[in-house]
């Protein structure tokens, strides 16, 4: 397999209480979670734009160093 092959997933869900990121990978139509983190609060309506993208960052930051 190359990596043209390989496909990944990220699902984020950034709230006002906190920010979950999955990243998952899928081998011949097969899903498998690899990562999982959680975060700050990532509400751009409640934290500002500027915060909730640091906190989204960091969250998905996490989530690939796990990988």
């Amino acid at each position: 397999m190359t990596m043209a092959d390989e496909r990944w997933l990220l699902g984020v869900d950034g709230g006002g209480s906190k920010t979950a990121v999955n990243i998952a990978r899928v081998d011949d139509g097969v899903m498998r979670v690899v990562a999982k983190t959680t975060g700050e609060p990532s509400n751009l309506r409640a934290l500002g734009t500027e915060t909730a993208l640091q906190n989204l960052n960091g969250a998905i930051d996490r989530a690939l160093d796990a990988c």
